[in-house]
């Protein structure tokens, strides 16, 4: 069979070797892929912060991974935390761009971390 870790490549590469039906690899592959976890904190009326989130949705169609945002403006402590470097983004809860990221240098760093 496969490991965990394996890419798609890897997977598809198997087929012909394997007696596995291809929808039992696909949906092994799919739900023990690690998706990753990218979070966006933000604040209204910033427009930063509106051009990393288009990129983000833009990045969606060429990467794995599910992202969210937080308003650091709903709560005192990032508030005090951020309010100076929005939009800042975490991948994996490790921050990794403040201010501005582009979809070239996200993608590459998300790759990294596989």
């Amino acid at each position: 069979m496969w490991q965990n870790n394996s890419s798609p490549k890897e997977l598809f590469g198997i087929l012909s070797d394997s007696r596995v039906p291809l929808d039992k690899l696909w949906l092994e592959y799919i739900y023990n892929h690690n998706m990753h976890d990218v979070v966006v904190y933000s604040r209204k009326d910033c427009h930063l912060c509106e051009v990393v989130k288009q990129t983000l949705t833009n990045a969606q169609s060429k990467a794995d991974f599910q992202w969210s945002q937080v308003d650091i403006d709903s709560d005192p402590e990032l508030q005090r935390k951020y309010s100076d470097e929005v939009p800042v983004v975490f991948i994996d809860g490790r921050k990794a761009f403040k201010y501005r990221m582009n979809m070239h240098d996200f993608l590459r760093l998300l790759t990294a971390r596989e």
